[in-house]
C-alpha cells in the first residue's frame, strides 16, 4: 500500500517481455488531503526508483532484467496534480538515469460495490 513506504507492494515479470520487471504501487487513499497524498506518492516512487537503481530486485529476480515499469493502481479518481507529479518524475528519470529504462504508469481501478 502507498503508506507502507519501506516495502514494494507487488512485483513480477511482464508476461510478454520476461526482461521487464513490473513493480506495483497500490494506492487506496482518497484525495481529501491532496498535498499529503502527493508527498506519500513521491516518497514511495523515490523508494521504488532507489530499489531499482540499487539492484535490490536481484535477490528475487536474478535473470536479465533490462527495463522496469512502476505501475500505480489507484482506487479513487486521481487529482489533476497527480498527473503533473508523474510527468515530473518521468522527465527527471529520463534526464538523471537515461541508461535505465523505467516507465511510470497508472490505472484507475474503481471500487465495485
Amino acid at each position: 500500500m502507498i503508506n507502507e513506504l519501506d516495502k514494494v507492494d507487488f512485483m513480477g515479470l511482464d508476461k510478454v517481455d520476461q526482461s521487464k520487471l513490473i513493480l506495483v504501487i497500490t494506492d487506496h487513499l482518497d484525495w481529501q488531503f491532496v498535498r499529503g497524498h502527493l508527498l506519500l506518492l513521491q516518497e514511495k516512487l523515490n523508494n521504488y526508483i532507489n530499489y531499482i537503481l540499487n539492484g535490490d530486485y536481484k535477490d528475487t529476480y536474478p535473470e536479465n532484467i533490462h527495463c522496469f515499469q512502476i505501475m500505480i493502481y489507484v482506487q479513487y479518481q486521481p487529482h489533476k496534480k497527480f498527473e503533473k507529479l508523474l510527468t515530473k518524475f518521468r522527465k527527471e528519470l529520463a534526464k538523471q538515469v537515461p541508461d535505465v529504462p523505467i516507465e511510470i504508469d497508472y490505472q484507475f481501478v474503481a471500487d465495485e460495490d
